[in-house]
């Protein structure tokens, strides 16, 4: 869910799911395991919306138990994980370089430290309208921005930079039981940047 799906009728899109075989949204946060030949992906999908909103906008309609009860969720969900490899998404991204909006500071503070302990592989957001890979050199995750249909802003880099690419697309990922890639794949089909974590 993004800061546009909250100003419309959330509800209505996790009610979708009980009608549609194409639409699947159990919740407001929720984790799926995908598995194939050996090998299995966890997905915890989060609302980040809450927690960046109870931080940022002390006013809005979150309140702070709402906080505190997903990453509560998050930690037991990726305590518990026993896959190959763990994928966090969510709307809003951890680091990024967009020149205006940067690092998103509550979950800097709040969602990565709980990321780190349980050695998430990938953290996957949106929200920058442009394609980032960003790295810190202290963490082992790999962070990654996904470009929309929508509106795309002018990439920018920062010490973080990987990769950055102003274009609408997509993100595809894909795993063995040894590596897990990311593609960042533009509106010409075209694939614009892969990356692969390797794993022994």
């Amino acid at each position: 869910l993004g800061n546009h799906d909250h100003a419309g009728n959330i509800q209505a899109q996790i009610d979708y799911s009980k009608i549609s075989r194409r639409w699947s949204m159990p919740s407001n946060y929720y984790t799926v395991v995908e598995s194939r030949n050996d090998v299995s992906i966890r997905l915890v999908i989060l609302d980040t919306n809450p927690i960046y909103n109870e931080y940022e906008n002390p006013k809005s309609n979150y309140s702070r138990a709402d906080v505190e009860r997903q990453l509560a969720w998050t930690d037991s969900v990726l305590s518990a994980s026993e896959e190959n490899w763990v994928v966090v998404v969510g709307h809003h991204p951890v680091y990024s370089a967009h020149p205006s909006r940067g690092n998103t500071t509550a979950l800097v503070e709040q969602l990565n430290p709980i990321m780190e302990k349980h050695d998430v592989d990938f953290f996957i957001g949106g929200h920058d309208h442009i394609f980032q890979h960003l790295k810190d050199p202290n963490s082992k995750i790999d962070f990654f921005v996904n470009t929309a249909g929508s509106a795309v802003r002018p990439g920018s880099t920062n010490e973080m930079t990987v990769f950055a690419g102003s274009s609408p697309g997509f993100s595809l990922c894909s795993a063995t039981e040894t590596s897990l890639s990311i593609y960042f794949i533009n509106i010409n089909g075209e694939v614009i940047y892969s990356y692969s974590r390797q794993k022994q």
